[in-house]
């Protein structure tokens, strides 16, 4: 059964890599999944079809839900980026060492600018292995020194503790800006999922201080104060990436009776935040709350571009073999980050 198993997913991975698209739209002629005036992308649809096969009918435990995430990279995330420069250190935050993974494609003797990146994962799986190939990307098409970051999870680590660790490794960062060959005035903060909900954290907590990040980008961001939204509740039982069982899992392991959504630390800002690129999903159970948060900065005053995928899921750009979107939204983000503030 093993061996059967094992073939079943080389097999269906080389399909998933190197099939065009136009093979599986084909394929799903007249079976294509709609919802809410949207058309799951083929390739979508042919990869959690796929991995659906594969699923288990409870959640395996931790360590091997994170090990199965850092290998998503590894399996599907395409020819690997070269990246000139590439390292990988520890450093202690809030008296805990965390790892941190600096890229650079464009090493240069002085200063230039950052970006500072958070990993997704619930607050509970994740690292800067499973976002290796997403942050190569990202050094390549902005040609800014990337420094991805990890941070205490659950369920050793209960929340707000990756709150209090993105806001210290910011202010770690500006600290250290020119040891780390970064212009402290030029640093942008980006994140997916979990790691979206800290960029904006990292904004709250730098919006009245001297130094700001110079832009923002939240990647299908969660706002976990919400209630249930439509677009939970027209997703979560589709068996599309995040599902019910999977966000149930992550509140399990990341927080406790003690936590509380109304605390003010999970709150959105309420000054103007820099400029911020937010990038939704169509097949996202979060699709709302990113844009409610767009609403909400923009009432703020913030300059706000807004981006969806209509026909992606929550977990994309981990998937960089499937989807040439990945690569689209990484030079995206370059040539926002390009432009001048309006």
């Amino acid at each position: 059964m093993k061996i059967f198993i094992a073939a079943f997913f080389v097999i269906g991975r080389v399909f998933l890599l190197h099939a065009p698209r136009g093979f599986w739209r084909l394929y799903y002629i007249g079976r294509s999944k709609r919802i809410d005036g949207r058309t799951l992308d083929p390739r979508a649809q042919a990869y959690l079809s796929f991995m659906a096969l594969l699923e288990q009918p409870h959640m395996p435990p931790v360590q091997v839900v994170r090990g199965g995430y850092d290998k998503l990279d590894r399996m599907f995330g395409g020819e690997r980026v070269h990246v000139e420069q590439v390292s990988k250190r520890e450093i202690t935050i809030n008296q805990h060492p965390l790892t941190v993974q600096t890229y650079d494609t464009q090493p240069v003797d002085g200063l230039k600018p950052g970006l500072l990146f958070f990993h997704g994962g619930g607050f509970v799986i994740g690292s800067v292995k499973s976002h290796d190939g997403f942050c190569r990307r990202l050094a390549r098409d902005t040609g800014r020194r990337v420094v991805s970051v990890e941070y205490r999870k659950g369920p050793e680590h209960k929340l707000p503790s990756a709150q209090e660790d993105a806001v210290a490794l910011w202010d770690w960062l500006v600290d250290n800006a020119a040891a780390e060959g970064i212009d402290k005035a030029d640093i942008a903060v980006c994140g997916d999922s979990a790691g979206a909900a800290l960029t904006l954290v990292v904004g709250k907590h730098a919006a009245q201080s001297y130094i700001q990040p110079s832009a923002l980008i939240p990647i299908y961001p969660p706002e976990a104060r919400m209630a249930e939204t439509n677009s939970r509740r027209l997703l979560l039982d589709q068996n599309i990436s995040l599902t019910r069982k999977v966000l149930d899992w992550f509140g399990m392991q990341a927080t406790d009776d003690s936590t509380d959504y109304d605390d003010p630390r999970y709150a959105l800002s309420s000054w103007k935040l820099p400029r911020t690129y937010i990038i939704t999903c169509g097949f996202d159970p979060l699709r709302d709350e990113g844009e409610a948060i767009v609403q909400h900065l923009l009432a703020l005053g913030t300059d706000v571009l807004h981006e969806e995928k209509p026909g992606l899921f929550h977990n994309y750009i981990l998937l960089g073999g499937v989807f040439p979107e990945v690569d689209e939204t990484t030079r995206a983000i370059g040539g926002f980050l390009q432009t001048q503030p309006r």
